[in-house]
């Protein structure tokens, strides 16, 4: 592997807004524009984490059930 820098060489938008460009209006509209990918990452962030979450609690779920049903078989038995 070669050396990797860090994520913010590659990916603008994790750097922070632009700097000033001396027009109020385009600076203000980077700023917002800047909040607004942001705003998208965590969304897209947490939305990640919650169905990570939701996959374990499933499969927990889904073990209980077959743990349950075993014992209930081997109690039959």
């Amino acid at each position: 592997m070669g050396n990797c820098g860090s994520r913010q060489d590659y990916e603008p938008g994790y750097s922070g807004p632009p700097p000033p460009s001396g027009n109020p209006q385009y600076d203000q509209w980077a700023r917002d524009q800047h909040h607004r990918e942001q705003y998208m990452r965590d969304q897209k962030r947490a939305q990640k984490k919650r169905s990570r979450k939701n996959g374990v609690i499933a499969t927990m779920a889904a073990h209980d059930t077959i743990y349950t049903r075993w014992h209930t078989q081997v109690e039959e038995r």
